[in-house]
């Protein structure tokens, strides 16, 4: 039920069953990094991101789609210098894939908001974007 009720968005009403029936689903990492996913809070996530048990062979990717979904979202709010910055200083470092970074900077020329969605086949902030990339992270994680 908790998961469920995560999964659905009710987060207070899952930390409260857990609460009341003292059953911890995840840890307070795994909620924390859970909640900053789903609500764009890259600094935390990425704070949080060596908590999370990814195998290490997909660290370097984890990081990737992390930054990549931070990059496509201020491109969204059209905050174009940050967002470049970030393709240079960010996404550039752990990625061995040059083209798939040509296709990132590609979007920079998008002249709005719903091209940029349109280019890049991905649904902006307020889509399932940040749910694909939680379920995305989560199927990296290590079994315990």
């Amino acid at each position: 039920m908790v998961q469920s009720l995560q999964d659905l968005g009710f987060s207070n009403s899952a930390t409260e069953l857990q609460r009341e029936s003292g059953y911890q689903l995840e840890s307070s990492a795994v909620s924390k990094f859970r909640y900053g996913v789903l609500h764009g809070e890259w600094e935390a996530v990425e704070r949080l991101l060596p908590m999370m048990n990814i195998h290490p062979k997909d660290m370097r990717n984890a990081r990737f789609l992390i930054k990549e979904q931070k990059f496509l979202e201020l491109l969204e709010a059209e905050k174009i210098d940050v967002a470049l910055q970030v393709l240079r200083n960010e996404l550039t470092p752990v990625t061995h894939q040059p083209e798939r970074l040509h296709g990132l900077s590609s979007y920079l020329m998008c002249p709005n908001p719903e091209d940029l969605k349109q280019a890049a086949g991905w649904d902006g902030a307020r889509g399932d974007s940040r749910h694909k990339l939680l379920a995305d992270l989560q199927s990296m994680r290590a079994s315990s």
